[in-house]
């Protein structure tokens, strides 16, 4: 059996599987089935050995490298589109990682500005170290923002599960209010039931 049967058999076992859980213990437990395989590596290298998931994932997915990211900026720039750019990854395990992304959105911070392409970044806290410790988190954060604001260039940051809400929502006051960080922004997510107060704040 090639290595594309296997996979397409696992994926196939898997859902599956998902289904019989669904039907015995209803849908909020699926939900954190896919919550964690989201966050789990290995689920991930499963799918990505799909040329399908790769078909689908090329409309959202700039590249793989930083250069392939600055070649389809410079496409839809062309085409009149603004472009907003996320380094993919979150939930880090350690310091080094959350490190290690950091310095990854530097250099495509960077690289943005050497380019001359018309893009802004979007972040992701765990991916700097939210679960880990706020304040490399924060640092991490605070770091980005000044390089960003050399650059004359913005950040996002994104939203992500409903449970941090609070702590992105506290980070971009303190940054933007407390730290003078005018180049911050912030996501709010349009099916939580909270993000219309979130707004008028």
């Amino acid at each position: 059996m090639n290595k594309l049967r296997k996979t397409f058999l696992t994926l196939f076992i898997a859902l599956i599987a998902l289904a019989a859980l669904v039907y015995r213990f209803g849908e909020s437990w699926a939900h954190r089935l896919l919550l964690y395989l989201s966050h789990a590596q290995w689920a991930r290298n499963l799918v990505m050995q799909l040329p399908i998931a790769w078909s689908i994932a090329g409309r959202f997915i700039a590249g793989e490298r930083i250069e392939d990211a600055m070649n389809t900026a410079r496409q839809l720039n062309a085409k009149g589109m603004h472009v907003t750019l996320d380094y993919l990854g979150e939930n880090v395990s350690s310091r080094e990682d959350a490190i290690d992304a950091r310095n990854h959105i530097l250099e495509l911070l960077e690289t943005v500005h050497e380019t001359g392409v018309d893009a802004t970044v979007s972040i992701k806290l765990s991916q700097l170290g939210m679960h880990l410790d706020p304040a490399l988190m924060s640092e991490n954060a605070r770091q980005i923002l000044t390089s960003a604001r050399k650059y004359n260039n913005r950040i996002r940051l994104d939203m992500e599960e409903s449970s941090t809400v609070d702590t992105t929502l506290n980070l971009y006051q303190t940054l933007r209010h407390q730290l003078g960080f005018e180049n911050v922004g912030v996501v709010i997510q349009a099916y939580l039931f909270r993000s219309k107060q979130d707004v008028q704040q």
